[in-house]
C-alpha cells in the first residue's frame, strides 16, 4: 500500500506528499483536484502541488483524505 504524508508544509497550508516528501504523481494530483472540486474543499495549487487551505481543520482533512485514499494508500499527519 502506498504511503502519503500530510502536513502544514509552510505553516499555513496542508501539503500532501509521498513518504519521502516528494510531489505526488500527476495523475493522483489531478484526481485529488477533481475530488476537492466535487466536495468544494478549499485548496491552492502552488508549484504544481495541491495544498489544502490551512483554515480547514485537521478533523475535516482526516475525513476527506480517509475517503479519497480508502483501500489504496495510507496517510500520516506530520
Amino acid at each position: 500500500m502506498k504511503q502519503r504524508v500530510i502536513r502544514k508544509g509552510d505553516g499555513v497550508h496542508w501539503r500532501i506528499t509521498t513518504q519521502d516528501f516528494q510531489q505526488t504523481p500527476e495523475k493522483e494530483r489531478t484526481e485529488l483536484r477533481e475530488y476537492f472540486d466535487e466536495i468544494r474543499l478549499n485548496y491552492h495549487v502552488v508549484d504544481g502541488d495541491l495544498m489544502i487551505d490551512g483554515s480547514v481543520e485537521w478533523k475535516e482533512v482526516d475525513e476527506v483524505m480517509s475517503h479519497f485514499y480508502d483501500g489504496w494508500a495510507e496517510f500520516t499527519p506530520f
